[in-house]
C-alpha cells in the first residue's frame, strides 16, 4: 500500500465520527427545516451563535428553520442552536 494511501485511511479514520455527527445533525435539521420560529424569537439570547450571525438574523426575522439555514453564514450547528431553543420552549408551554 503507498504512503498516500494510508496517509488517507488515517484521515478518513480521524474525521470519520465527526463527519457522523454532522451528518446526523443535517439529517434532523432537514425533518424540522419547516419548524416555525415565532416572531418574538429572541436571537441574542442564543449561546453560541456568533453575533455576527445574531444580528443577521434578527434583521432577517426568518419564519422558518429552512429560511433561516439561507442566510449568509449560516452553519447546520447554529441551526441546530435555533431548534434547540425552539423545543425547549415548546416544551415548557406545553408542560
Amino acid at each position: 500500500m503507498s504512503e498516500e494511501i494510508k496517509r488517507q485511511l488515517e484521515r478518513d479514520a480521524l474525521y470519520s465520527n465527526y463527519l457522523s455527527r454532522q451528518q446526523k445533525e443535517i439529517d434532523v435539521l432537514q425533518r424540522d427545516e419547516a419548524h416555525r420560529i415565532p416572531d418574538a424569537f429572541d436571537y441574542s439570547e442564543l449561546e453560541g451563535l456568533s453575533s455576527e450571525l445574531k444580528v443577521k438574523l434578527s434583521a432577517t426575522r426568518p419564519e422558518s428553520l429552512a429560511q433561516a439555514a439561507r442566510i449568509d453564514g449560516m452553519t447546520p450547528a447554529g441551526l441546530t442552536i435555533i431548534l434547540g431553543r425552539l423545543r425547549r420552549t415548546s416544551a415548557k408551554k406545553s408542560a
